[in-house]
C-alpha cells in the first residue's frame, strides 16, 4: 500500500494495492524519491521460492502506481538462490541506485542496479565484489557530498560475527552512465564447468581412497571450513576405509551439481563413543548422492551431515 500527502501531511491519498503482492510476505521497504517519483525496494517471499527483490515506482502527485505489477529487481538466470536486504537511493544527479545481498554467487555477494529514468527501467544486476570470492553483507547506500558512498559488512572469515564495516565511494557524477568500476562477470563455458566438475570428483576420491585426507578439506565448501577447525577434521577421519569409487550420474543447474556415486568402504574396529562398545563393519557397496556448488571460479562439496541440518544456505 501506498499513501501520498501534497500539504506536509495535514491530508492523504491512497494509492490502492499494489498488485503482484498480495497474499504473499513483504518485508523490508525501502522508499527513495527521485523528481515527483517515489522509487520502492522490498524483500519478498513466497511459499516454496527463495527470497526475491522487488520494485515498484510511485507517482506521488497523482497518488498512482506507474507500474501495474511489482518488478522483479534481483534477476538472474537460476532461482535457487535469495536475495535480501535491499538499500535504495536518489542522487543529486537524477540516478537511482539500489543495493541488496544476492547469494548467486553462493557466497553471499552485494549486487548493484541503476536507473537513469527515475525509476521506469534499470539495470541489469552487477556484482559489488568478484563473485565468491568473500562473503560480504548489510549494504547501505548514502548521499557523500556530490558522490554516492555503499556502507557494507565483510567477513573475511566467512563467520559473522568476525566481520568487519567499509565504506567505499560510488562514480556518480552527472555524465556518468552504468556503473563502472565493478568486476565483470566470470566467462566460462559450462562444457568447461563440467570438465572442471569430472576432475574435482575425480581428485576427490582418488584422495580418499589413497588416504589421504589433508587436500579433501579444502575441497568442502566456505561454510563447512568456517566451523570445522582442519585439525578437527583430519584427527575423524580414516575410520570409513574407501575402497573404489565411481560415477553413475552428474548433473548441473546453474551453481548446483548433483553428483550420484558408487562406493565401495568398510568401516575399520572403533570404539562408539555413547556406549564404548567397539564396532567393525564389512566391506559393502552403496549409492550415495552428494552435492557440489559453483563459488568463485570452481566447485566445492556441500557439507551434508546424516543427521543434522547443512551449514551452507543460500
Amino acid at each position: 500500500m501506498a499513501f501520498a500527502s501534497l500539504d506536509a501531511g495535514r491530508s492523504w491519498r491512497a494509492a490502492g494495492p499494489l498488485s503482484g503482492t498480495e497474499k504473499l510476505s513483504n518485508s523490508g521497504i525501502d522508499l527513495a524519491i527521485s523528481g515527483s517519483r517515489a522509487n520502492l525496494v522490498w524483500m519478498q517471499e513466497r511459499q516454496g521460492e527463495k527470497v526475491r527483490i522487488m520494485r515498484a515506482n510511485l507517482d506521488v502527485v497523482q497518488a498512482k502506481w506507474l507500474v501495474d505489477a511489482a518488478q522483479r529487481l534481483d534477476v538472474k538466470q537460476t532461482e535457487n538462490t535469495r536475495s535480501l536486504s535491499p538499500s535504495i537511493l536518489a542522487t543529486k544527479q537524477g540516478a537511482v541506485l539500489a543495493a541488496w545481498v544476492d547469494y548467486r554467487d553462493i557466497r553471499p555477494n552485494i549486487y548493484l542496479s541503476a536507473s537513469y529514468d527515475q525509476g521506469q527501467n534499470w539495470s541489469q544486476p552487477q556484482a559489488f565484489l568478484a563473485p565468491g570470492e568473500v562473503s560480504a553483507g548489510w549494504p547501505q547506500l548514502v548521499q557523500w557530498r556530490d558522490q554516492v558512498a555503499l556502507g557494507y559488512e565483510l567477513y573475511p572469515t566467512d563467520r559473522l560475527m568476525e566481520g568487519k564495516f567499509l565504506l567505499r565511494l560510488l562514480p556518480a557524477g552527472e555524465n556518468v552512465r552504468g556503473l563502472p568500476g565493478l568486476p565483470m562477470p566470470l566467462q566460462i563455458s559450462e562444457a568447461d564447468r563440467r570438465t572442471k566438475l569430472e576432475q574435482r570428483v575425480k581428485t576427490l576420491w582418488d584422495n580418499r581412497i589413497a588416504g589421504n585426507y589433508e587436500p579433501t578439506f579444502d575441497m568442502f565448501d566456505f561454510a563447512y571450513k568456517a566451523v570445522t577447525p582442519k585439525k578437527a577434521y583430519l584427527d575423524n577421519v580414516g575410520v570409513i576405509i574407501y575402497r573404489s569409487a565411481s560415477v553413475n550420474e552428474l548433473t548441473i543447474n546453474g551453481n548446483e551439481a548433483d553428483v550420484k556415486m558408487q562406493l565401495r568402504y568398510e568401516v575399520q574396529p572403533t570404539i562408539l563413543p555413547s556406549t564404548g562398545k567397539k564396532i567393525t563393519l564389512p566391506v559393502a557397496d552403496v549409492e550415495a548422492a552428494t552435492k557440489w556448488v559453483w563459488v568463485g571460479n570452481d566447485w566445492f562439496l556441500m557439507f551434508t551431515p546424516s543427521m543434522e541440518p547443512p551449514q551452507l544456505k543460500y
